[in-house]
């Protein structure tokens, strides 16, 4: 089970590190052994906002041995930068700075949960949107244009209205059956076009009617438990 460290670790110490550490990688915890591809990295920051927040710990191997950062100040700014100049809107953090000795640190960004989603991460500078990400387990995927209007419509709260019609039904039927169902099950069963059957599963997930299961091929939804 995930532990979050509280908010008022401004200061980490090496104990609370390895708390985190121990965890080992999953939905809210990723490690980078250096700040290499500082623009990649962005995904991961931008997964967890559009997420549940998350630590980005870098200067640890993936095996959770933690040799940490010789030259973390180039590292920190590396990050900083590409962090204020390749999300948009701009992401919400905490840093800390643990010293493992006079030579040695690990960087530790706490992403927090957004209000602002979805967040997007830019391939280059001047790019107006970029991809969104979202995260699956122990894995950084991009959202699918369903998930990105979901975030959207949650952020906003509007009042959702729909009618309950054979397409509905069906879908419903098929949900009894099978618990789940895609996008391209409910095409097949019901003969809608792609873009109405999108925008009735969107609808139903931002009216707390069901829930939707990110996946890295094609989302799953479900009926939202009561």
């Amino acid at each position: 089970m995930w532990h979050e460290l509280p908010l008022n670790c401004l200061y980490m110490k090496l104990k609370e590190l390895k708390l985190l550490v121990d965890q080992g990688e999953g939905e809210h915890i990723e490690f980078k052994r250096k700040a290499r591809h500082p623009e990649k990295i962005v995904r991961e920051i931008v997964a967890f906002a559009n997420s549940k927040g998350g630590y980005l710990i870098v200067g640890v191997d993936d095996n959770g041995q933690i040799p940490g950062l010789k030259h973390y100040d180039e590292d920190k700014y590396v990050l900083d930068r590409v962090i204020a100049s390749h999300c948009r809107p701009a992401i919400r953090y905490r840093f800390n700075l643990v010293k493992l000795s006079d030579h040695r640190a690990v960087l530790v960004y706490h992403i927090l949960p957004s209000r602002k989603r979805p967040h997007f991460a830019l391939e280059y500078e001047d790019q107006k949107w970029g991809q969104a990400y979202i995260r699956i387990e122990d894995r950084t995927v991009q959202a699918s244009k369903e998930m990105v209007q979901i975030l959207k419509r949650q952020r906003r709260r509007k009042p959702v209205q729909f009618t309950y019609g054979t397409n509905e039904k069906t879908l419903f039927q098929i949900l009894e059956e099978n618990g789940k169902i895609t996008i391209q099950e409910l095409i097949d069963h019901t003969k809608m076009q792609p873009k109405e059957a999108s925008n009735m599963l969107i609808d139903m997930v931002v009216a707390d009617i069901l829930q939707v299961q990110a996946r890295e091929k094609e989302d799953f939804y479900m009926l939202k438990p009561t």
